[in-house]
C-alpha cells in the first residue's frame, strides 16, 4: 500500500494492471448453487412448559427459553431410534426409544436444563 496515495502497489491485492485495469481477483468466484429451504420439523416444549425445542429439516435445532429471551443453537441428528443433540459447546445428550426422554443442558449454562418428552414419530420415524 503507498502511504502517500492509499493505492495498492501492482503486485499486490486490489492493485491495477499496467494498463490500469483492475486486477482479476485470484479466488475463484462463490458457487451459485440456489439455497436449500430449511424447514421447521417440530417444535415441542419442555416438560414443565418453560421452554421449547425446535427442530429443524438441516439437522440444526433451537432451545428457546421465552421467560428471559434466552436462545441456544446446535446440531442434531436423529438415527436407528437415537436422537443425539449436540451444544455449541460439543455436550452430547442422547435419547431413544418412544417417547424420546431427552435431557438438555444449554451450552449458556449447565444449570439452564429442560426435560422433554419427544415423540419418535415427530421426527421422521
Amino acid at each position: 500500500m503507498n502511504v502517500d496515495t492509499g493505492a495498492a502497489p501492482p503486485n499486490e491485492p486490489g492493485g491495477k494492471e499496467e494498463d490500469g485495469a483492475p486486477k482479476p481477483s485470484e479466488e475463484p468466484a462463490p458457487s451459485l448453487e440456489p439455497d436449500v429451504e430449511v424447514t421447521e420439523i417440530v417444535t415441542v416444549s419442555s416438560d414443565d412448559g418453560a421452554t421449547t425445542l425446535t427442530f429443524y429439516s438441516d439437522g440444526t435445532y433451537r432451545f428457546f427459553f421465552e421467560l428471559h429471551s434466552i436462545e441456544d443453537k446446535g446440531t442434531y441428528t436423529y438415527e436407528d431410534g437415537v436422537l443425539t443433540v449436540t451444544n455449541v459447546n460439543g455436550l452430547e445428550m442422547t435419547a431413544e426409544g418412544d417417547p424420546l426422554k431427552l435431557h438438555y443442558v444449554t451450552a449458556v449454562s449447565d444449570q439452564l436444563t429442560g426435560d422433554f418428552t419427544i415423540s419418535a414419530a415427530d421426527l421422521g420415524a
